[in-house]
């Protein structure tokens, strides 16, 4: 199968980002610079071992400045896990939601919109794959943590529902246990593009 590119529209990532939004340049400045440093720490060492001083130090602002944009570190997590989401969701749904694309072809289509994801924004995958670990204790039961559930679950449910529409019509078989194989859709998906991360023998 020939590799597609999903069509998107120009500049999506500089809205979803905040730009262009009819804020002051100053405050839009201040918040991007804030919002890529705080991207490379928490990328880099982890939500724990990341501090707000040194997101500061690192985006040339005031300490202050953070508090007023995001109210505290959590908040901070919150929006750039936030933004990856919506910036995932485009390349997802513009599969998912299409009423052209033909079942069975979504459920093969969905792999390589995913993987564009990755290759177009490896920094925003990266934050939604952040281990346990490194997600503070707090955020696990915040309103952010449900909202990225559910918003999880309603795309597998999606993908789920066009398993079972090629079940129906006769093109997978019947047989097919639609939640498992979207559970392995998606977990498959994240070991490939997560082992092509690495920098080790187990790098593909």
């Amino acid at each position: 199968m020939v590799s597609k590119e999903i069509s998107l529209d120009p500049g999506f990532a500089d809205v979803l980002a905040g730009r262009g939004n009819g804020r002051a340049a100053g405050e839009q400045s201040t918040a991007e610079a804030i919002i890529s440093a705080a991207e490379k720490l928490l990328i880099g060492q982890g939500y724990h071992a990341t501090r707000v001083s040194e997101v500061a130090r690192l985006a040339d602002v005031s300490i202050g400045s953070i508090y007023v944009h995001y109210e505290n570190k959590e908040g901070l997590y919150g929006a750039l896990v936030e933004r990856a989401l919506d910036i995932q969701a485009r390349y997802v749904d513009a599969v998912l939601d299409s009423e052209t694309i033909p079942d069975l072809e979504k459920v093969i289509t969905l792999g390589e919109a995913y993987l564009q994801f990755f290759r177009e924004h490896p920094d925003q995958f990266r934050m939604l794959m952040l281990s346990a670990e490194s997600v503070p204790e707090e955020a696990a039961r915040s309103p952010l943590a449900k909202q990225i559930a559910l918003r999880g679950a309603a795309q597998r449910e999606k993908l789920a529902q066009a398993i079972a529409n090629c079940v129906e019509a006769g093109v997978m078989r019947d047989n097919v246990d639609r939640a498992r194989v979207t559970n392995f859709w998606w977990a498959a998906w994240n070991v490939v593009i997560g082992l092509t991360m690495r920098s080790d023998d187990l790098a593909i």
